[in-house]
């Protein structure tokens, strides 16, 4: 345990994913020590560590983690199903198709004001439902008619410093 605290936090982090699960009776008592020390977590996580030396010891937090996790969801466990994520209307995703396609020069932003749609949903919908990736074209330099004699200038003296450079290696 030594080791895992001086890691950083997120190397802690991997360690964890790592790890198997707390079996039931190590998280029931868990609670049952929470409960004993009325809900005070470092208390808690103190005397836990006191009576059981040899087991994996969670930080404070975890104690009140778990409690609400068995108060809200009956459960001592975390879901490891994936969350049910609602299906885009297929109508909605059509609509912002239609505004692409019809604009392609246009925002996010713009295309969820029309539509009276969050313009982050819009994102994901371009990206993830229709696979195209949203991008914003930024012009950041242009030529003008008076750098084509400068272009022309540095040309012929970068060829003049290429022929010279021959000639001295032969």
């Amino acid at each position: 345990m030594a080791v895992v605290k001086q890691l950083g936090k997120f190397a802690r982090s991997l360690i964890y994913l790592t790890m198997e699960r707390y079996t039931n009776e190590e998280l029931a008592n868990m609670l049952l020590l929470y409960g004993e020390c009325q809900k005070n977590q470092r208390q808690a996580a103190a005397l836990y560590a006191e009576r059981f030396p040899n087991k994996r010891h969670p930080g404070h937090g975890f104690f009140h983690s778990l409690f609400l996790r068995l108060v809200q969801y009956g459960t001592l466990h975390a879901s490891t199903r994936p969350r049910h994520v609602p299906q885009r209307a297929e109508a909605t995703i059509n609509s912002v198709r239609e505004a692409v396609i019809v604009n392609p020069h246009t925002s996010t932003r713009s295309i969820g004001h029309d539509l009276q749609l969050d313009h982050v949903k819009v994102h994901r919908i371009i990206k993830k439902n229709l696979g195209w990736h949203p991008f914003k074209r930024h012009t950041t330099q242009r030529l003008f008619p008076q750098d084509l004699p400068r272009r022309e200038a540095f040309c012929d003296w970068l060829s003049e410093q290429v022929r010279i450079r021959c000639i001295s290696n032969w």
